[in-house]
This record gives C-alpha cells, structure tokens and sequence, in this order.
C-alpha cells in the first residue's frame, strides 16, 4: 500500500463511523504526521460516541482517537514539502449539511478534482436526517462548490483567451465595443461571449435565461466573458435583480424534470471531476446543480417526497436521492 515508506496524513471528511472508526489504529504511530478534521465544529467532532452514529447504527462503540490537527477553511495541505505552492496541495472547504464538521478538498495539479466526503454520492441516500445535519447548510454547501468548480474552469481557461493584464493592458487590449456595436453583428460577439460563459461554468443556455439576461449580465462586465464569470460566480443571488430575464417561464407544480437541464456540462481536455465517498464514485460537476435543483424543488414545495417515514420525506431526482425531515427550515 505505502511501498515508498512516506509518512502518513489523515485528513477525515467528518465524524461519522465509516470515516473514522479505524483511526484510532494511526494514534502515535511514528510514520503518521497528523489526524486532521475540520475545525467548524470541533464539540460535535469530539463527540464520537454518539455523533459518529456507531451505536445508532450498529450497537457498538467507535474508539476514541485525538485530532493533533484542526484545519481552517482555506488552510493549504502541501503534498510535496519542497514545492509549497497551491498548485500543489490540497486546499480545505467548509461543507456542512450532510454533518456540521463535513469538509471537502481542492486538489489544483494535474487533473483538477474536489474529495467531498458524503456531502454528494449517487445510487443510494444521501442522508440529511442525521444528528446534526441541516438542509440550509447543505444548500450552502452546494454553491460554495459551485463557486469552487467555476473558479477551477476559469483557471482551465487558456490564457491567450482572457483579456490582457497589467501594465501595457490599456495599449494591447482594444476598447470594449459599444451595446449597439456587438448587436448590430448577426451571429457575432454576443453569441460567442454567451456560448464561452455557459461553457466554462458547465450550464444550459436555456436554463440560465430563465434565471437572468444574460447579455445585460455581458453588459454589465465591460463585455469581458472573465468578468461576467466573476460577477455571476460572486453574487449569484443578486444576479436575477441586477439582470432581470427577458422571459419567465412558471414554476413546475409537480416533481422536477426527468431530466436535468445540466446533465451534460462543456467538456474540457481538464474536466472538473468530484470524489465522493460512500460509494467510491467520480462524478461530473453537473451533480451539484442537480442536486440545487432538486433542493430548490423541495424547499419551494413544488415537489413531494416520493415515501413517507414519520416526520422525515424521501425525494428523488435522476441518480440522486435525499432523506430529509419534511418540515425542514432553510434558513
């Protein structure tokens, strides 16, 4: 498993016991340099014996272990000690919901990928009935990564594509065109800025222009695709007041669409990819806008739990399915 003899570090997505019933193994070892979990909540992590849902789920205890490391959001795990750049680490995320001390990592070298723990996994239920789960924070959770994943594309960018920078910016780069300039071309511009901005972030055009106009959102940026990106990725809440779409289309009265407008995202020759646990699978990016839609679905109520268990409601959508309590709060 280890044929190199390098050291250990632990990095534990979140208490539960199929995470860290065997860390208590790595306790004091001599190759293990740390056990880390995130810091959000550190009362709840300490909690094993009843928040790591061993004697919930199985009448048995999971050994106590202790964390010799508790990591920031941001906080960069250097996978080489003689080339500390981000490039090279593992940058940690803040992802509750599913548990409040669940965490992800950013992997940048190489293939660009996101470890997240149980926060997404496809096939079987994601639970958000568990001891400390909360619907709100997983809905949280879920735009962070989008944010993540947007920022990893635009780094996927090639950069001769990106408006110049710096210094001789002003003498190399020509000035925007007017609003009446970029329409008066059939096919032109506007087209090819709209089609950069669904394809780097992974979206359907359709979708989106029932959400905003896109082109004022153009507009708005100085006609430059790098800065709509940026604007969308930062306030996507307010994008909808500052662009109103051109056209709305009513709410669905049922359950979601069969299929989901974003099941196939741009392709790129460094593709965003999601490590999930549970079930061990690469996933596409397109999973976590499945799933905001599906909590959308849930929370707006235009969607009921295909079963009933008490006070907790199964829903489903494509590949993915939620256990959540039905009256849950979202906010």
């Amino acid at each position: 498993m280890n044929p190199s003899g390098l050291p250990y570090l632990l990095l534990l997505t979140h208490v539960h016991f199929d995470h860290v019933g065997g860390v208590s193994h790595f306790q004091n070892k001599p190759d293990v340099l740390d056990i880390c979990m995130g810091s959000k909540n550190k009362v709840f992590s300490q909690n094993i014996e009843i928040n790591s849902l061993a004697a919930a789920h199985h009448g048995c205890s999971c050994k106590h272990f202790e964390v010799t490391r508790w990591l920031q959001e941001g906080d960069l795990i250097y996978m080489d000690d003689n080339d500390k750049t981000k490039e090279k680490s593992l940058e940690v995320i803040f992802t509750p919901g599913h548990t409040p001390d669940s965490v992800g990592f950013c992997f940048r070298f190489g293939e660009k990928r996101l470890f997240i723990g149980d926060l997404i996994y496809p096939f079987t239920a994601i639970h958000l009935d568990c001891i400390g789960s909360n619907p709100a924070d997983f809905v949280s959770s879920l735009n962070r990564l989008n944010q993540v994943v947007g920022i990893l594309k635009i780094e996927n960018l090639v950069t001769d594509d990106l408006p110049v920078k710096g210094e001789n910016a002003a003498s190399q780069a020509p000035a925007p065109p007017s609003a009446a300039e970029v329409r008066s071309k059939e096919g032109g511009p506007y087209d090819e800025m709209i089609f950069e901005f669904t394809s780097v972030l992974g979206l359907n055009i359709d979708t989106l222009s029932n959400l905003f106009d896109i082109e004022k959102l153009i507009e708005l940026s100085d006609f430059s695709v790098e800065n709509a990106i940026n604007l969308y990725l930062t306030n996507g809440d307010q994008i909808s007041a500052l662009c109103p779409p051109k056209q709305k289309k009513s709410a669905p009265k049922s359950s979601p669409p069969t299929e989901s407008p974003f099941l196939q995202p741009y392709t790129m020759s460094n593709e965003v990819q999601l490590s999930c646990g549970h079930v061990e699978a690469n996933l596409p990016t397109s999973s976590i806008s499945e799933l905001s839609t599906l909590m959308q679905a849930i929370s707006s109520k235009t969607t009921l739990p295909q079963h009933i268990d008490g006070n907790y409601g199964e829903y489903s959508f494509n590949n993915y399915t939620l256990i959540l309590p039905i009256n849950s709060k979202w906010s």
